[in-house]
Formats: structure tokens, C-alpha cells, sequence
């Protein structure tokens, strides 16, 4: 957010470009679970989020369930949450827009029978969870996005429709007005 000609891309680990793609240096050690518990053959970062109040505060996720993060621009990693022994896929990190220490995270189960919410918000840089799914109905959640002016309010992408929330998380209702159907 805070320079437009540096990149991010993931493999097991996170590259940095600072010259639009021009050139690649890694910038992490592996970011994930470290063997085949991911959906590909070994873990992937599947997330990638920049804070807009901090260069360098970066948050990344994979898809065999781990979340990590960094507060100076990759020299150093800390791992924020683990989803093992479950297997799941971090599908959408936010940093957020009106909290420099929130993030929000979305996961989905690996195992296509299961189909319930997770959807997470710390607002301590993950030092502690909260999770916010509430009265979503047991679908995935795909996506979760804030509102760019009132931080109260978030929007659930989910395998059944949207949904909103005016109050962080605390309750959720279907969000349709003005849709098309």
C-alpha cells in the first residue's frame, strides 16, 4: 500500500520484488507447515496482506493452515496461528484499514464435505484470535472485506450469498439489496 512498484508472490516461501517483478529476492524462510500437508504436493502461501499503516508489517497465510508475520519487512518471522491438526487453507488475510494491530482471516476446511465458517479478527497483530463467524450460516466463508469508512462494519463472501456485519463480527445478517438476483 505504501509504495505501488513492490510485489509479493508465495511459494513455500514469501518473494519480494522491489522493481515490479523486474528482479526476485526471497525474504522468508518456509512459511508453511514444511512438508506435503498442503493442498499441492508441499504447503503454499496462499495470503498475502501489507499493513497500510506500516511499511514492512506483512501477514501471510497457506494453505495448510498457517499464518505468519513479520513487522520488518521480512528480516525476521513469527508464526500468529496454526489451524493443525485440522486441514485447512488461509483463503483471505486483511490488514487493516482503521486499526494499525487488526487482521482478519478467513479459512476453508481442505476436506470438501465440510463446509462451516471460519473467520477470525485479532486486534493485536495475532497474539490472540477472536473468532467472528457468529450466526453465519455453515458455509465457507470465501472472503472478508471491511467497509472503507465505518470500521464496524465487515462483509462475509460465502459459498451461500453475502453477508454484513454491523458490529465486527458480533452478529451477521444476509446482505441483498440492490443485488441482482
Amino acid at each position: 500500500p505504501q509504495n505501488n512498484t513492490i510485489l509479493y508472490a508465495g511459494t513455500n516461501t514469501l518473494f519480494q520484488s522491489l522493481n515490479e517483478g523486474k528482479q526476485w529476492n526471497t525474504i522468508s524462510p518456509d512459511l508453511t507447515n514444511g512438508d506435503k500437508g498442503g493442498i499441492l504436493s508441499y504447503g503454499t502461501i496462499s495470503a498475502i496482506c501489507e499493513s497500510p499503516f506500516q511499511f514492512g508489517l506483512l501477514y501471510t497465510g497457506s494453505d495448510d493452515g498457517m499464518i505468519y508475520t513479520s513487522d520488518n519487512g521480512g528480516v525476521s518471522w513469527k508464526q500468529i496461528y496454526n489451524a493443525f491438526p485440522r486441514a485447512l487453507k488461509v483463503n483471505n488475510l486483511i490488514a487493516s484499514k482503521h486499526q494499525r494491530n487488526r487482521v482478519l482471516a478467513t479459512l476453508i476446511s481442505t476436506d470438501e464435505t465440510q463446509g462451516d465458517p471460519i473467520i477470525f479478527m485479532s486486534n493485536d497483530n495475532g497474539k490472540s484470535w477472536t473468532d467472528i463467524r457468529s450466526d453465519l450460516p455453515d458455509s465457507r466463508v470465501n472472503v472478508v472485506k471491511e467497509d472503507p469508512i465505518n470500521e464496524q462494519i465487515l462483509y462475509a463472501g460465502t459459498d451461500n450469498g453475502l453477508y454484513i456485519s454491523f458490529n465486527l463480527g458480533e452478529s451477521w445478517q444476509p446482505f441483498s439489496k440492490g443485488l441482482p438476483e
